[in-house]
Parts: C-alpha cells; structure tokens; sequence
C-alpha cells in the first residue's frame, strides 16, 4: 500500500484575479478545465488547493500539473507567485508577494525564501487578522525554526516584523 502525505499548491497574486487548476492525469491536460481534478476561484487573495492524503487521485509520485488562468487584470498584466508543499514541508516565498495562511496554537507553518543577494537588507512582515503569530527566522542551517531553536525571532503581540541587516547577513 502505497504511503501519501498531503498536497497543498498556493497561488499568490501580486495583481489581478486567478483561477487555479490543478490535475495530476497528463490526457487532461487541454482548454476544457472541468476536466481538472482540483480547482479553486481566487476569493481570497492568495487560493490554496489542498489534496488530502485520503483523496482517491493523491498519488506520492508523479507530476501534478498547475494550470492558472487570470481573470481580471491591472494595466494589462496579471502576476502572481506559485508554490506548494508536501506533508510537512516549507512553502517558498516570492518577494513582495504576500501570502494569507492560518496556522493552529502551539502549531507551526514553514516558508523559505532563498535569498541570492547579500548586498540589501531584508525585511520579513507579518500581518496578524487574528491571533497573536510570531516569527522565527533560521538561516542556512534549521529548516524548522521555533520558539527554542531560531536565529531570529520576533514575538510582539499582533503584527511582527524583523529586518535583517546586510551586514549581519554577510557574515
């Protein structure tokens, strides 16, 4: 019996408005979208398919292919960010690119955004709607920082922020 974790895709506007298709059968891959698996209206400002690992079409290898159409655009472009994540893997960050999640007490989400250009500072927000998040930040060594084990961290009440200096970056 095969064993399967959860799939979670992420599309992320910068602008305009999606929908995101999302089918892991090669002969479905043509302009008839109900034919998709998975599919999901950009409602919210980023969309999140997630395919459970009790999901009939889950299957823990092959390809899954993301279809994105743009339903609405700015100045007659319409960008976005993509990414996804397997069982309890990190999501990747695109800059300047927001993503909304929600993550349940005492639980922890990963992201990681892979910085190539130690010459600027970067700066890592976080916007509470609700709840009190923090962030811990780890670089190149922890992939699963927390309260305990982090390079960095900021844990006000609401809304966080941390800057990381080029200086400190390079070292």
């Amino acid at each position: 019996m095969e064993s399967k974790e959860q799939v979670t895709i992420t599309l992320a506007p910068k602008s305009g408005k999606f929908t995101m298709y999302v089918t892991n059968v090669p002969s479905e891959l043509d302009d008839i979208v109900e034919k998709y698996k998975w599919s999901s209206a950009d409602e919210e400002p980023n969309t999140k398919i997630i395919i459970k690992d009790t999901d009939e079409w889950n299957r823990s290898t092959g390809t899954y292919y993301v279809r994105v159409v743009a339903n609405k655009f700015e100045d007659k472009v319409a960008e976005f960010g993509v990414s996804y994540s397997i069982g309890e893997s990190s999501n990747q960050l695109s800059e300047n690119v927001a993503v909304n999640d929600a993550v349940n007490e005492q639980q922890y989400n990963y992201y990681f955004y892979s910085l190539r250009d130690y010459s600027y500072d970067l700066k890592c927000s976080l916007t509470a709607i609700t709840g009190d998040p923090d962030i811990f930040i780890s670089i190149n060594t922890n992939e699963h920082p927390n309260k305990s084990n982090n390079w960095a961290m900021s844990t006000n009440y609401g809304s966080d922020s941390i800057t990381l200096y080029k200086e400190t970056l390079q070292e």
